[in-house]
């Protein structure tokens, strides 16, 4: 694999989060927890994690039954604040607004955030155009203890087929080796892609000798089509504003 690919991967793998949340109780195993991903953003003026509106929407009908520990990392989520969260279900897309001290504490724990002096990053999408991305198959998750638990991910190539509005599609490149983080190479089943909802897409288009990866989107879903083969289809980052909210 050429070098400047692998560090492709390697930028890509550090943006994306996983995102978990339960009812906080004591409980013996954490068969309660759900899980997804995310990424988070900095602009001039904001921060702000994004994921899919179907990943937070249960987190927030779980505050009815009690405290909820919805979290980025380890870094627990404002989700019970008023005007914290913005959502759109039409494009599957939500944003929760974050502080300057929520970003200190993800990148003291290692995790990479977006500095966007540009945003949106990506606004034209065109079909061909090559999209790198990356999520934590839920299946995948490894139960090591009752609060020990690894998220094993995966980077995948795709090439847009549709650049739609608020969302594009891309079926999968089957040229590239997906990289992950299980041992080993894994097929990636249509089950999978669950958790890897909300995982950031990076357009690559390899215009200068090193790409630099745009963000252009969140993965909303995966389908099988003919032969098994995966379509990937993605909610554009171009409908939210540079202070976290969602227009439209």
């Amino acid at each position: 694999m050429a070098e400047w690919l692998r560090d492709l991967q390697d930028e890509v793998f550090r943006f994306a989060l996983p995102f978990t949340f339960e009812l906080r109780v004591a409980p013996s195993s954490r068969e309660g927890m759900r899980s997804g991903t995310c990424v988070v953003v900095k602009t001039k003026v904001s921060q702000f994690l994004i994921t899919a509106a179907h990943n937070i929407e249960p987190a927030m009908k779980m505050l009815q039954a009690g405290e909820v520990d919805c979290l980025a990392g380890r870094l627990r989520l404002p989700i019970d604040q008023m005007g914290s969260i913005c959502l759109s279900f039409k494009a599957d897309i939500t944003t929760v607004i974050l502080t300057e001290e929520h970003v200190r504490a993800l990148e003291r724990d290692g995790w990479g955030v977006l500095n966007a002096e540009k945003w949106p990053p990506a606004e034209d999408l065109a079909k061909g155009d090559p999209v790198m991305f990356a999520g934590f198959p839920g299946a995948w998750r490894i139960q090591k203890g009752l609060k020990d638990i690894d998220f094993p991910a995966r980077v995948s190539v795709g090439f847009i087929g549709d650049p739609g509005g608020d969302q594009f599609s891309c079926h999968l490149d089957p040229e590239f080796t997906e990289r992950d983080q299980v041992g080993g190479l894994a097929e990636l089943s249509v089950e999978d892609v669950e958790g890897m909802s909300g995982g950031p897409a990076f357009l690559v288009r390899r215009e200068v000798s090193k790409p630099m990866p745009q963000l252009c989107g969140i993965i909303k879903e995966g389908k099988a089509i003919d032969g098994g083969h995966l379509i990937f289809f993605f909610a554009r980052v171009a409908c939210i504003s540079h202070d976290g909210r969602i227009g439209g």
